[in-house]
């Protein structure tokens, strides 16, 4: 940490949509090129998935539903490669600490894009000490962390440094000076575009800042804890800047680059003639002769079940079915005013409503070291007091403790709401999978597929309405 901080803080600049073009100058951007303040066509390769990778500080460390790369990457529908082993956000980091590790942590992954968000930590640290935090220092480190991400191939998408109102104990003008300089490190930025190749620059000011105090406006940042984080983005300023970076992203993706979703009944695991076939029974959600257990009325699809953890809070859970067309059927799961009766419990404030199936598989179908991938289609709308929809996998039984995979968005603060926007995409892909340490025999092979609502039942309550489809768990190991 610098001086009692750690990072920093973003959201949207309400990017319009923009066009790329294939790189034709020599050794910049494999795939990507950028001059003059204009993506210039779409350099589209056919079943290639670029890989991003993300550099910065803590902000950009961020691995849940307060990141704006987890939010880009489901909304994607995973149209890219990203997975935390990617995300190269060290908290309290400054440009100095970047650029010293740039061939540690970025070289050895050759990603094709990498978004660096540096800056708020060298604006905010007095100077006088051993980093030169002066607007010719900041900016001179910065230019040649861009100079190392052209000489590796990589376009980058350069991140201003953001509002900020996390300031400890600085004084006026100690505040004054570091807003500033964080204005005039953001007109170089802006100015770096027009002046070279393979860069585009996301700027989150407008939508960021509150034009009175200079600092965040209320809601984005973390400011509803007991000493509010005016610097860390809430799950809503991590969702506004995912959305912000995917329109930047998006006419870089390929619609064909979407993880396998079963498209098929017949797309089922087969040993011999389908070996990566779907291990889940009825992936397309179809019937209606499913589990509605305690608390939970309605349709659930069959070999599926709906349930809820409370089911003693007041508000009702209904399970509904919706024709998909050629994508079968989608499972609705409607939660209306869910509320704790005991809210002034704190531990009885969270909600889990679950999706799930748990699979018994006979012997033979894995093995130990066998890699698992779980991924689904999910809508969400008309969300408020929801912290969490997320996919898990989990053995449940073996060896030692079984291992889990949860992923998007990972809940970092259970008694807090995320967006009321309405969002789509996919949930898993890569980073939802176990590699399993359960013994090949009958008995042990018990893998769980859950898709978990986590909500905010005290106070006002609890609704969303989430469909989800083409349920797949794939062995990714299989030829």
């Amino acid at each position: 940490m610098m001086d009692g901080h750690d990072g920093a803080a973003a959201t949207p600049n309400g990017a319009d949509s923009i066009a790329v073009r294939a790189a034709a100058t020599a050794g910049l951007g494999r795939n990507l090129a950028f001059r003059g303040g204009l993506l210039t066509s779409l350099p589209r390769v056919p079943n290639t998935r670029l890989t991003m990778l993300t550099l910065g500080d803590s902000i950009t460390a961020r691995a849940s539903s307060n990141s704006y790369m987890v939010w880009a990457h489901i909304r994607s529908r995973k149209r890219f490669f990203f997975n935390q082993s990617l995300n190269k956000g060290i908290s309290g980091n400054t440009t100095a600490d970047v650029l010293a590790r740039f061939d540690r942590d970025v070289v050895p992954f050759k990603p094709d894009v990498i978004t660096l968000a540096v800056g708020t930590n060298d604006c905010r640290t007095l100077p006088g000490g051993a980093l030169d935090v002066s607007y010719e220092g900041i900016t001179e480190r910065l230019g040649k962390i861009l100079d190392r991400c052209a000489a590796i191939g990589a376009f980058v998408n350069l991140v201003t440094v953001r509002p900020n109102g996390g300031f400890g104990a600085f004084t006026e003008e100690q505040i004054l000076r570091a807003q500033r300089l964080m204005l005039r490190v953001n007109r170089w930025i802006l100015a770096e575009q027009r002046r070279r190749d393979g860069i585009q620059v996301i700027d989150p000011w407008l939508q960021w800042v509150d034009p009175l105090t200079g600092g965040p406006r209320a809601g984005v940042t973390e400011d509803y804890l007991p000493t509010p984080d005016l610097t860390h983005p809430s799950a809503i300023g991590g969702f506004a800047e995912g959305a912000v970076h995917l329109a930047m992203l998006a006419p870089m993706l390929n619609a064909g680059n979407e993880p396998h979703l079963i498209r098929s009944v017949l797309d089922t695991y087969d040993a011999e003639d389908n070996p990566g076939g779907n291990l889940l029974a009825n992936g397309l959600l179809q019937g209606s002769d499913g589990r509605a257990v305690a608390g939970v009325s309605g349709s659930v699809a069959t070999s599926w079940t709906l349930s809820t953890a409370a089911p003693g809070n007041s508000g009702t859970i209904v399970g509904s079915k919706e024709n998909w067309g050629s994508r079968g059927e989608r499972q609705v799961v409607t939660i209306t005013d869910r509320v704790n009766p005991n809210g002034a419990v704190a531990a009885d404030f969270v909600e889990v409503v679950a999706l799930d199936q748990l699979i018994r598989f006979s012997s033979g179908v894995y093995a130990p070291g066998d890699v698992l991938e779980g991924c689904l289609d999910i809508e969400v709308s008309a969300s408020t007091g929801v912290s969490g929809v997320y996919l898990e996998l989990r053995e449940e039984a073996g060896t030692g403790t079984p291992p889990v995979a949860t992923i998007d968005p990972l809940l970092t603060n259970r008694f807090q709401a995320g967006p009321a926007d309405a969002w789509s995409g996919i949930l898993g892909a890569e980073a939802a999978r176990i590699t399993v340490r359960a013994p090949a025999s009958e008995g042990h092979q018990l893998i769980r597929f859950r898709v978990a609502m986590s909500l905010v039942t005290g106070g006002a309550g609890a609704s969303v309405t989430v469909k989800a489809g083409q349920a797949t768990l794939r062995k990714v190991n299989a030829a």
